[in-house]
């Protein structure tokens, strides 16, 4: 027992010995050295402080090599190096993940470099604690120049290694070979003031995090005014690694695999500061959810004049997502001072969504920087989120000065739907940014969704443009296009550059997509321009293009060019039944001061049909713009709408100001169902000017009309073609207080009137009538009878103009004096009297109350000329060797002659214009058998002498069954010479 005794004491130490060491072992576990290194790192715990030493020196560079390295949390790994010490390294090389959940701490301004192929969690508590530079990464090695590598999967020596490191190697990939990052930690206060969290490097260092994969879940980073790259490879490569000094950057050669970066559940990146901050991303895949963000630019009261901030950087090589109200924004905060720097995206594909941002906006003062995307396939924005549309934004503040940014996409297709919009505005004092597209295949806008350029109330400076080059552009239910001014400044310019075509659809309910430039209520400047270029253009429900004023200052142009055609169209309703128009137009509103902008329109055919338009008006303080069309085949004029009220058509109207000027250039114009080509005007109404190749068509109370609604002269209306119809058409330029305008026509071949139809100048009040001339020398004028057909140049109690007709030929007109229209009217009482509703086809040029102001009527057509139009024929010199019988027998009915019945009333219809009815019949009533011996007679008769022909005015004409006139006569006296005068009277 004694024995026993004796040796407990013993026992019970080394029990309490082993214990400690236990405890202490798995404390000390968390960071344990290797012994690979010729002064292999050392590890002693104090507390919840692992003080690292040793390790092994190569120039400023010192090496640290584990077996593995974790920190638990509340836990710290502290790096005791010496202050000269550049560069710290240390590699984990046991299979191992790191799991940091407590600090990473460094003396000096050392940058750290922490290498693990198998993997790196950072947890909520991790923070870092150096005076440099951070690098956390995956690779297999490091490289330094041509000295060698420091390799955590083939551990070597580094004594050597006394250069910077030049790049990160892949060669061993690990299936687990990851980062993450949740860190929120504390990390003091960032350069605004305000508190701080997460991972964070000094104010102007790097911190990178280079894996395979990176996952930031509700993590963050913090390098104010420095850098954050965030990438990795996920096969086997080389990352090419710059050093300057503390700022740290990776270049990807092109052909590398790269590993998927996730930023999720209000993840954050954040690098604003008074200058400098940058963030870059290099992916295969990179989405950005959850209300996560990256943040660069300017801080809240930072910077100053000349400054500028760092570029966000975003590079995959499959798609970008930004969604659920995520952002990158890089921003001159308030009272901040500087240049933003660009936000700059290039990805396979980019899905901007639910509420997501781009956004590079300047509240301080400076220059905002820009947003430039390029995307190998497809960039869409969508904002089906409607409390928080997805967009892409450049702007300047209220309170700002500077520049907005702008906005370059660059893409296979760009799709922006549900509300969805690119904007680059003002709302300072600085110019707006401009918005330039360049989609291969095609831009779609849908559903609300628009891109725009404002200056805002209040804001003073000009807006940016907006410029697109694609295949085919498509607005549709709402979505614009549109540049505007509500404060002091010129609106942006709008080009659309279309390979194939361009179409604009509304849709009922919804505000008309199109396109739009505007100087709106209490602007001042000029609205912009809109030029689109294409293959086709369509234009349909309720759609427009617009360049529109109410406030100071003239509208813009509007030009489109088309190798095809062009549409106007409209067949949807809005809710009320109200039928929207499309149209292109350039307006100024009651409220405006300034003129309105011209249209121009030059394609193959013009279409504007179911109340399709182009309209430049000016209600206010100024005259309205002119239209210009060029059509090398044809337009097109069809009035119908479904309402039965709206009309399709070309119209100018000034009001009080003068009407614009409206010139056609086309082959043919069909304007139909009270289509018009008019100026209006309260002042002067504008010129009218057709040129049409080959014809023109008015009908079914279709009209072209210049006109003055009060005290103004009317337009001009000049109209030259091959041929020119009208159908209860209207051709007018008269006015109300004032003069009428002059219409002359130039028809080479044919003007032709039908059905009520109206060529007129005739004047109100104290007006006097236009002139009318009709140049058709060798044409005809000609009306069909009895329809009501007139050609007026009168005057109520002026004086009414003059008539000049030259032709070939006019048929069917009267020419009318005061006293027939009193007596076939009943009256000359101005107010009961209309001289274009005279009873028949009436020419008239004269004053309803003074007698001694009418005006004249002068008809020419040529005398007739017997050699005009004859061809000589040929002589007979060979005589016949037998004459034509002279004899009776043709003429005797008894011995079978010939014989010519008419029946029933037959003969010609009562008017050359009405077809053959079936009561016109002819008859060969000759028997039989005088036929079959006239059959027998073998007698061939010889060629007569010549004979001289008889030249035979026309009469009268008549439509063949083309529609086409021809002339006819009627031979009076004429005999044969060969027939006796004894032979029987018929």
């Amino acid at each position: 027992m004694s024995g026993m005794n004796s040796i407990w004491p013993y026992l019970l130490g080394i029990a309490v010995g082993s214990a400690w060491v236990l405890t202490a072992s798995c404390a000390f576990s968390q960071i344990t050295p290797d012994r690979t290194l010729p002064n292999n790192s050392s590890v002693t715990v104090n507390g919840s402080t692992f003080n690292i030493t040793g390790g092994t020196q190569a120039g400023r560079n010192l090496f640290h090599s584990f077996q593995q390295f974790s920190v638990p949390t509340g836990g710290n790994a502290s790096f005791n190096n010496g202050l000269d010490i550049q560069n710290i390294f240390s590699r984990v090389t046991g299979g191992s993940v790191s799991n940091i959940d407590g600090v990473i701490k460094a003396l000096g301004t050392a940058n750290v470099f922490f290498l693990n192929p198998n993997g790196i969690v950072f947890g909520k508590n991790a923070s870092l604690n150096i005076g440099g530079s951070f690098v956390a990464t995956t690779a297999n090695a490091i490289q330094f120049g041509n000295l060698g590598t420091f390799s955590a999967s083939v551990p070597n020596n580094p004594a050597l290694l006394t250069l910077n490191p030049s790049a990160l190697l892949y060669n061993q990939i690990s299936a687990g070979a990851s980062i993450q990052n949740s860190s929120t930690a504390t990390a003091g206060i960032a350069p605004t003031g305000l508190s701080s969290s997460g991972l964070r490097v000094p104010d102007g260092k790097s911190l990178l995090l280079v894996g395979g994969d990176i996952q930031m879940d509700g993590g963050r980073l913090r390098a104010y005014g420095g850098r954050v790259e965030l990438s990795g490879l996920t096969a086997p490569g080389t990352l090419e690694l710059g050093v300057d000094g503390n700022n740290l950057s990776l270049s990807f050669p092109p052909q590398s695999t790269r590993g998927s970066v996730s930023l999720l559940n209000g993840a954050n990146i954040n690098v604003s500061a008074g200058g400098g901050g940058s963030i870059t991303v290099n992916a295969s895949e990179l989405s950005i959810t959850g209300g996560s963000s990256l943040i660069a630019g300017i801080g809240q009261g930072l910077g100053s004049v000349g400054v500028k901030a760092g570029d966000i950087t975003l590079d995959a090589t499959g798609t970008i997502t930004l969604d659920q109200g995520s952002t990158v924004q890089n921003t001159i905060n308030t009272n901040g001072s500087g240049n933003g720097g660009n936000t700059n995206i290039n990805a396979g594909s980019l899905s901007v969504q639910n509420g997501a941002e781009l956004g590079t906006p300047v509240l301080g003062q400076g220059n905002g920087g820009n947003i430039n995307i390029n995307a190998r396939d497809t960039v869409s924005f969508d904002g089906s989120n409607s409390d928080n549309y997805s967009r892409a934004i450049t702007s300047l503040q209220p309170g700002a000065t500077g520049k907005s940014g702008d906005i370059q996409i660059t893409s296979g297709t760009l799709s922006l739907t549900n509300g969805a919009f690119l904007g680059s505005s003002t709302l300072g004092k600085g110019n707006g940014g401009k918005i330039t597209i360049d989609a291969r295949s095609t831009v779609k806008l849908d559903g609300g969704s628009h891109a725009d350029s404002a200056v805002a109330t209040n804001a003073i400076g000009n807006g940016g443009d907006i410029q697109i080059t694609t295949g085919s552009l498509l607005l549709t239910n709402g979505a614009e296009l549109s540049t505007s001014v509500l404060g002091q400044g010129d609106a942006g310019n709008i080009t659309i550059n279309a390979r194939d075509n361009v179409h604009f659809d509304g849709v009922e309910g919804i505000a008309s997509s199109g396109v739009e430039s505007s100087l709106l209520t209490e602007g001042v400047g000029k609205g912009g321009n809109i030029q689109i270029t294409t293959g086709s253009v369509s234009v349909t429900n309720g759609a427009g293009v617009n360049t529109n004023t109410d406030g100071r200052g003239n509208a813009g142009d509007i030009t489109i060019n088309a190798r095809d055609s062009v549409t106007f169209d409209s067949v949807g309703k809005y809710p009320n039944g109200v039928v929207i128009p499309s149209w292109a137009s350039s307006t100024l509103g009651s409220n405006s001061i300034g003129n309105g902008g011209d249209i121009h329109v030059t394609t193959r055919a013009l279409l504007l049909t179911n109340n399709g338009q182009l309209i430049a008006n000016n209600f206010g303080q100024g005259n309205a713009g002119s239209i210009t069309i060029d059509a090398s085949d044809t337009v097109v004029i069809d009035g119908i709408s479904l309402n039965g009220l709206l009309r399709s058509g070309v119209l100018t109207v000034g009001s009080p100001g003068n009407g614009g000027n409206i010139v056609v250039t086309t082959a043919t114009l069909s304007l139909t169902n009270g289509g018009q080509v008019s100026s209006f005007s309260s002042a002067n109404g504008g010129d009218i000017t057709i040129h049409a190749r080959d014809a023109i068509n008015i009908a079914n109370g279709a009209q072209l009309r210049a006109d003055s609604l009060k005290q103004g002269i009317a337009g001009n209306i000049e109209v030259t073609s091959d041929s020119i119809r009208l159908e209860h058409g209207l051709i007018i330029a008269a006015t109300t207080l004032g003069n009428g305008g002059n219409i002359t026509l130039t028809p080479q071949d044919l003007l032709l009137l039908r059905h009520d139809s109206q060529i007129s100048t005739t004047a109100g009040a104290t007006g006097n009538g236009g002139n009318i001339t009709i140049n058709t020398p060798n044409g005809f004028v000609v009306a069909a009878p009895n329809q009501n057909n007139d050609i007026t140049a009168n005057a109520f109690n002026g004086a009414g103009g003059v008539v000049k007709i030259n032709a070939l030929g006019i048929y069917n007109f009267n020419q009318r004096s005061l006293d027939e229209l009193e007596t076939l009217l009943g009256t000359t009482d101005p107010s009961k009297l209309d001289p274009q509703k005279l009873p028949t086809n009436d020419i008239t040029a004269i004053s309803l109350t003074n007698p001694t102001l009418s005006g004249q009527v002068n008809i020419t057509t040529p005398d007739i000329d017997p050699t005009r139009g004859l061809a000589t024929l040929p002589t007979v010199t060979k005589q016949a060797s037998k004459p034509i019988s002279s004899s009776c027998g043709a003429f005797n009915e008894a011995s079978g002659g010939s014989n010519f019945t008419i029946t029933g009333r037959g003969g010609l219809p009562p008017s050359p214009d009405e077809p053959l009815t079936t009561e016109t019949l002819w008859t060969d009533t000759r028997l039989p058998v005088n036929t079959a011996k006239q059959h027998q007679n073998k007698t061939h008769p010889v060629k007569p002498k010549h004979q001289p022909i008889a030249i035979i005015p026309a009469t009268g004409w008549a439509l063949n069954n083309k529609g086409e006139v021809t002339l006819i006569s009627t031979a009076t006296n004429a005999t044969s010479a060969n027939t006796p005068t004894s032979c029987p009277t018929r």
